[in-house]
């Protein structure tokens, strides 16, 4: 009686070591963690994304008009105060959420909003004198270069292990 073929590598066999029997894909299993997404979760997902590229293109668009002067930066600051501001109104009264939890969330975008400002104000001369002496080429290939980083690694609201929250 022949010896028996195993799927083994570490055993020195009779059979050619291509060789397969019939016994080779029985311990195959397929799509084990198949997960079937809906249509609406997967447009979700999408308008998540093409969110996130809209904001970015959005940034360069201003920083654009800012540097042409046909647009000025207290201009900018109360735009985007007004639709923060306005935004922040329609979330608040389109959830579900008790009033007292409203205030509350408020106050902590408010606190950070001040925070964001303060900080910003404070080392603006910091950050404009140390890129004074880089070339504008440098700083906008650093730019594209962050904003192609911000886009891969935003957290989407996924679970898997790569994209994690910080």
């Amino acid at each position: 009686m022949p010896e028996k073929w195993e799927k083994v590598l570490y055993k020195k066999q009779k059979y050619p070591d291509n060789y397969v029997d019939a016994s080779f894909l029985s311990d195959l299993r397929k799509n084990v963690n198949l997960y079937r997404y809906s249509w609406w979760e997967a447009f979700i997902k999408v308008c998540l994304v093409t969110h996130e590229i809209c904001c970015t293109v959005f940034f360069v668009i201003i920083f654009i008009f800012m540097e042409e002067n046909n647009l000025s930066v207290i201009r900018i600051l109360g735009l985007l105060a007004i639709l923060a501001f306005s935004c922040f109104l329609i979330i608040q009264i389109t959830s579900a959420y008790q009033w007292t939890m409203k205030k509350s969330y408020f106050y902590e975008y408010f606190k950070s909003a001040v925070i964001f400002f303060i900080f910003g104000y404070m080392f603006s001369p910091v950050l404009k004198t140390l890129t004074q002496t880089i070339s504008t080429d440098t700083i906008y290939a650093m730019v594209v270069l962050m904003m192609i980083v911000h886009l891969l690694f935003q957290d989407y609201g996924t679970d898997a292990a790569i994209v994690s929250g910080t």
